[in-house]
């Protein structure tokens, strides 16, 4: 559903110097990296963000450059533009050189560049051709429809996660998830999927350490259910401890007995840059098969989602860090 993306900022004179069309493809072809992709660059620093941004200042002082301009403005806003390479000082490699010998290490999707590459090992694609790729399909499809796995595609947890979380996930240093039912009716289907969610996010990110975690949830033993808070804060800190060790995680229970001031029915997952609706919300493995359920997620509005959950913030009760 999120793709990690390459451009090669020389695209960005080229466009410009073949004229109107060239122009309004490279503007097609941004709107749709802004959808669900983020954008590779180095860690160091942002060169790729900084030397995209002189060459769009060369460029003709059109409408067209002016839409360009606000586009990248906001994949720059949006966190979009993420740290992935290592640069190297030597002088003698250039960025694309360096993609080349570091592309086995990142989850690279599709390189946007002057020219295609025979020796690239990755997919890559000129401005011309962009749009008859199996990328742009994909792409499309995924900013559109979203991720549905059936029963009958039953696969295994990390096969699961990485089908509908991809890179999203690598690269970010805050999760908040918000599900009501995870708190109030913490049975074996949620634990066993958090479990494996926590071992997953483990082997993706580079430092589970340096990522913080939000769990918004109801409030456990305010029903017939034995559960109580105790317990699944224990056994939370025993998923967490097993598959992320050390990852920050903070618990904020709400009221979960008054529906009409408790946490909304819409179960998400956020990120720096994207927020992921989940319909059947973190139980999204079945513990008895040991894969997934039937499970749709799509892409929608962060900051609605982040204004849905201050909405709620009066049910607000106790708070804990594990």
């Amino acid at each position: 559903m999120v793709f990690l993306v390459f451009f090669e900022p020389e695209v960005f004179a080229q466009a410009d110097e073949n004229g109107d069309y060239a122009r309004k493809a490279l503007i097609s072809v941004i709107h749709d990296f802004l959808q669900n992709c983020l954008v590779c660059d180095f860690i160091d620093y942002s060169f790729l963000c900084e030397a995209i941004g002189e060459k769009v200042k060369a460029m003709s002082e059109t409408f067209d450059r002016t839409c360009i301009k606000k586009l990248l403005m906001s994949l720059k806003t949006k966190n979009r533009f993420v740290g992935c390479l290592k640069y190297d000082y030597s002088g003698e490699k250039s960025e694309f050189e360096m993609l080349l010998e570091q592309c086995a290490t990142i989850p690279l999707d599709i390189a946007l560049l002057t020219q295609k590459k025979a020796d690239a090992h990755f997919a890559c694609t000129t401005l011309s051709d962009y749009s008859s790729t199996d990328f742009k399909g994909c792409q499309s499809k995924a900013a559109s429809e979203g991720e549905t796995v059936l029963p009958q595609e039953e696969r295994s947890p990390g096969d699961f996660f990485s089908r509908c979380f991809h890179a999203a996930f690598r690269y970010s240093s805050k999760i908040e998830v918000c599900d009501r039912l995870f708190g109030k009716q913490f049975g074996d289907n949620y634990k066993f999927s958090i479990a494996e969610f926590y071992r997953w996010l483990g082997q993706e990110m580079k430092d589970p350490r340096s990522v913080n975690m939000i769990i918004h949830c109801g409030l456990p033993g305010t029903s017939d259910r034995e559960c109580t808070a105790a317990f699944f804060l224990d056994e939370l800190k025993k998923a967490r401890d097993s598959g992320s060790p050390g990852m920050p995680v903070k618990v904020q229970f709400y009221d979960s007995d008054n529906k009409s001031v408790s946490l909304p029915h819409e179960r998400f997952i956020i990120t720096e840059q994207f927020c992921f609706d989940i319909g059947r919300g973190m139980d999204f493995l079945d513990f008895k098969t040991r894969k997934n359920r039937d499970t749709k997620i799509k892409l929608s509005s962060k900051v609605d989602s982040l204004k849905l959950l201050e909405y709620y913030a009066g049910s607000k009760k106790a708070a804990y860090q594990i």
